[in-house]
């Protein structure tokens, strides 16, 4: 993926890829259509307001398609709602989920389906509608206690009101550090998902060699934040949900202070 597509991503017009005369919007051609609500692997990349609407208007009203929402990322509180999907105000048929619904103490996913999904596969085997499909490990009791635990964690402790309030804080601070410094091309996310893109004096993202090396520059400082892969001019930030002001305000330093001691090395 270009390291800069989400300057196109940005416009609603980038649902016309899926309107294109290759991919006409006929009922029955399409079976579903799958999507994060922020693109995580390919750079935090968030939608513009409106893209989802759009999406899933043409999934439901235009293809009879199932709209698949993949929240293992962003599920469970990660932008200061349960789900991602809800900023937009949308209804997915299904919602695959992982990694937050244990808070990454034990292996867990699952697969959430709508009510009428559900009762398509509801039935008896000899009926033939039943979903007789298993997995050697599904339903795990242990893994399942902690996932019970941690919604119990996230209701009692007020979490995604936290995830709001001290989010949009971060997202200032991460703004101002942006404008104190050339090297720091964009500021992407929300609640507590954050892309910082590395740029050079000419706005360009830096190799990926200087992203890796940001990052490890800060974990030295004692602040975790991952080179994205094949995208490592991008920094990945996803801080504990519980993380306070005070938390957020020490990130922002230490971020700044790594990718200053790098960038100037490197000018």
């Amino acid at each position: 993926m270009n390291g800069r597509c989400y300057r196109w991503l940005r416009g609603r017009a980038s649902t016309v890829v899926l309107t294109s005369p290759t991919c006409p919007p006929s009922p029955g051609l399409i079976a579903a259509i799958v999507i994060e609500p922020i693109m995580a692997s390919g750079g935090i990349v968030v939608p513009s307001y409106g893209y989802l609407t759009d999406v899933a208007q043409l999934a439901k009203k235009r293809t009879g398609a199932l709209l698949v929402m993949d929240e293992v990322t962003t599920g469970f509180g990660r932008t200061g709602k349960m789900f991602a999907f809800e900023h937009a105000g949308i209804e997915p048929d299904i919602i695959a989920v992982s990694k937050g619904l244990t808070s990454g103490y034990l292996p867990l996913g699952a697969v959430i389906a709508s009510d009428a999904l559900y009762d398509g596969f509801l039935g008896s085997n000899q009926s033939g509608r039943a979903f007789s499909n298993a997995y050697t490990y599904g339903g795990h009791p242990v893994s399942c206690a902690v996932a019970l635990a941690t919604l119990d964690v996230m209701e009692e402790e007020a979490i995604l009101d936290n995830v709001g309030a001290v989010g949009g804080h971060l997202y200032r601070k991460l703004c101002d550090l942006k404008d104190s410094t050339s090297s720091i091309g964009d500021i992407r996310g929300m609640g507590l998902l954050y892309g910082i893109e590395l740029v050079d004096r000419n706005g360009v993202p830096v190799p990926g060699e200087t992203g890796k090396a940001v990052s490890a520059a800060a974990l030295a400082d004692g602040l975790i934040v991952r080179a994205l892969g094949s995208m490592s001019h991008v920094l990945v930030l996803v801080p504990p949900l519980i993380l306070d002001i005070q938390g957020a305000d020490r990130i922002v330093a230490k971020l700044g202070a790594a990718i200053d001691r790098v960038m100037t090395s490197r000018n």
